[in-house]
């Protein structure tokens, strides 16, 4: 499991934009608006970011965290433990993968502007939710996705599947940052207010305060490998 990204991230719109990052940049679908809430590590934003290593993250992680983007690696890594017809399996969904991720992006796009364009008026704390609120049922379906590919395989490859990425989350290779977008809006709305309309205006990014920078993190968490 490779790939990754470091940082503090608003949960609430990179959710997604993990999910879309990395398997769609390929993809000729525009891409999102930078993210409100990516903040660099500066002393005092530190104390909203939460770094997670070892073995709970075997449940700390989302299936989509797990899956996402390596079903041709775990096929690969696998494949003299699974069935032919489980590694066939996965390598189809590798390649359909892409197709959902651009879909992911797109929706995630729609309900990020349409925050953006209802801010007005709207304190910190308001908007966090309403960019929460905005991913909810598209982050619920993303992860459907990725169950139903575990769901595919026969019960022996699913149990095979889900040890070798459970092991990989535990054997502390793995590093899951969180980013408390609620806490920081409450305590610090100024400059949550100043991220966002940074992310909401992409060509005001040149005024955008040292402490906010435009990084693209895996938003269920920043997942380190």
């Amino acid at each position: 499991m490779r790939n990754a990204g470091r940082g503090a991230v608003f949960s609430a719109v990179v959710s997604i934009l993990a999910c879309a990052s990395g398997s769609v940049q390929a993809q000729s679908s525009p891409s999102p608006r930078p993210s409100p809430f990516n903040v660099s590590p500066a002393p005092e934003l530190s104390k909203y970011e939460h770094l997670e290593r070892g073995r709970s993250l075997v449940q700390t992680l989302s299936l989509r965290q797990k899956l996402r983007g390596r079903l041709g690696e775990i096929a690969d890594a696998l494949e003299p433990k699974l069935a032919a017809g489980d590694v066939a399996i996965l390598r189809n969904f590798n390649v359909q993968e892409a197709t959902h991720l651009e879909q992911v992006r797109a929706r995630l796009r729609a309900g990020q502007d349409q925050v953006c364009r209802t801010r007005q008026g709207k304190d910190a704390v308001a908007l966090e939710a309403a960019f929460a609120e905005s991913i909810r049922a598209v982050s619920a379906e993303s992860e459907e996705y990725y169950r139903s590919i575990l769901k595919s395989l026969s019960a022996a490859g699913r149990t095979i599947v889900t040890n070798h990425v459970d092991a990989i989350a535990a054997s502390g290779r793995v590093t899951h940052s969180r980013f408390d977008t609620a806490a920081f809006a409450r305590e610090k709305p100024e400059l949550a207010l100043q991220a966002i309309e940074a992310a909401c205006a992409p060509a005001a990014a040149a005024s955008r305060p040292q402490s906010v920078t435009p990084k693209r993190d895996d938003a269920f968490g920043t997942v380190v490998r």
